[in-house]
């Protein structure tokens, strides 16, 4: 006997006021603790002592202070044969618990498929809700227990019931990554289409959950890959966000459309690029996704990579035609957000790919006053040697220097880089006055 055995033993002991049943020894106890006796057996397992709590009178419906009955109980514990006595002194399959929740449930929820059979062939009610809406498939499903799926399924449960949220077995059994009961549950004829209260299909949730293989059989049953949730996405958002490339791949062999946008503006390419996945840039990209659309901020997949720091991702949507010039609707470019997050190489590879190294924002801001502020040396420079002009100056007078007025480091830079560029003028001056010379 395991130690929770142990301490089950002693509770229902001690409640008794006398002894107890171990194994097959009964032990007779005072009447007045029958019932739980009874209980006690049941979460034991220990069908001798069941039937002697009956014999002294215990009632084999009987409940605890959360509803529950003995034979809730053995079937959560998985005791069949302590669950076949109490079938047999007559208690009740389909009895409910505070929250709802049959002696079904939770044998399904834990998994026990002989349980399941055995309460169902005793007349258990595979419909039932508990609190939640939860079906005893939908509690098999969520856990992932494909052959309690099974039973149910045969008996005539319903893949289609909703939960008061809306979720379905199937919705369950996907964001569980379950495969098998993803099959099981469509052969049984489950909606893959069917959406939840937020709009979220099956595909959705196997999307987000990157299980590559029950999406493939959710496709292959005609889930379809572009209907979107209230919110706008689509599974091929999902996938693209949670960084699954063989999903996004997937997604995108079935037929996902990769320019559609959520509510928000954005695209499955913006979304793979903010989460720097550079694989998902890249898939979405040979499937015809547009590198220049923009989100309702006017952000661009491109400047979402420059702000996730992501130069891989960032090259593949320049090399895709990503306008590294173009501006959200505060007139931030993608060197702007790259230099303001002092991400040097970023900013190198869009400078080396024709951005504006001058180009205002909104107020009046250049990419260098960006670096200068936040005291990024390495992207100062990098911005000073591809001809950034550190004169630019705002409507209110100030310039760079005074952005860096708080980084020493910054402001010595500016400095050399005026001494070099005031020799170079002045070399150039004395070419000139040489070549007129006769």
């Amino acid at each position: 006997m395991n130690r929770r055995a142990i301490v089950h033993l002693i509770r229902a002991i001690t409640l008794s006021g006398g002894l107890f049943v171990c194994g097959e020894n009964v032990v007779h106890a005072d009447a007045r603790s029958a019932q739980s006796l009874l209980l006690e057996a049941a979460t034991l397992g220990s069908a001798p002592s069941i039937a002697e709590a009956l014999r002294q009178g215990a009632e084999v419906d009987a409940i605890d202070a959360d509803g529950e009955t003995a034979l809730m109980r053995a079937a959560r514990a998985g005791h069949h044969r302590a669950l076949s006595v109490l079938l047999s002194a007559g208690a009740d399959p389909n009895l409910k618990n505070k929250d709802g929740r049959t002696a079904l449930m939770r044998a399904a929820r834990a998994g026990h498929d002989r349980v399941v059979s055995v309460l169902l062939r005793a007349g258990a009610d595979p419909s039932l809700k508990n609190k939640d809406g939860d079906t005893a498939l939908i509690r098999a499903a969520r856990a992932g227990h494909d052959r309690s799926v099974s039973v149910l399924l045969r008996a005539g449960a319903d893949p289609n019931l909703k939960s008061w949220d809306g979720r379905t077995a199937l919705m369950r059994a996907a964001a569980a990554g379950n495969d098998r009961a993803v099959s099981e549950l469509l052969r049984a004829g489950a909606d893959p289409n069917l959406k939840n209260e937020d709009g979220r299909t099956a595909l959705m949730r196997a999307a987000a959950a990157g299980d590559d293989r029950a999406l493939s059989v959710l496709l292959r049953a005609g889930a379809d890959p572009n209907l979107k949730s209230k919110d706008g996405r689509t599974a091929l958002m999902r996938a693209a966000a949670a960084r699954n490339d063989r999903v996004v791949s997937a997604l995108l062999r079935a037929g996902a459309d990769p320019n559609l946008k959520n509510k928000d503006g954005r695209t499955a390419l913006m979304r793979a690029a903010r989460a720097g996945d550079d694989r998902a840039v890249s898939a979405l990209l040979r499937a015809g996704a547009d590198p220049n659309l923009k989100n309702k901020d006017g952000r661009t997949a491109l400047m979402r990579a420059a702000a996730a720091g992501d130069d891989r991702a960032l090259s593949a949507l320049l090399r895709a035609g990503a306008d590294p010039n173009l501006k959200n609707k505060d007139g931030r470019t993608a060197l702007m957000r790259a230099a303001r997050a002092g991400d040097d190489r970023v900013v190198s590879v869009l400078l080396r790919a024709g951005a504006d190294p001058d180009a205002r924002h909104s107020m009046g801001l250049t990419a260098l006053m960006f670096a200068a502020e936040g005291g990024h040396i390495e992207a100062v420079r990098a911005l000073l040697i591809a001809g950034a002009d550190p004169d630019i100056g705002l409507a209110d007078g100030r310039t760079v220097s005074d952005f860096a007025k708080d980084h020493p480091q910054v402001l010595e830079e500016l400095r050399r880089s005026a001494q070099r560029s005031e020799l170079s003028q002045t070399t150039s001056q004395s070419r000139e006055v040489l070549s007129r010379e006769p």
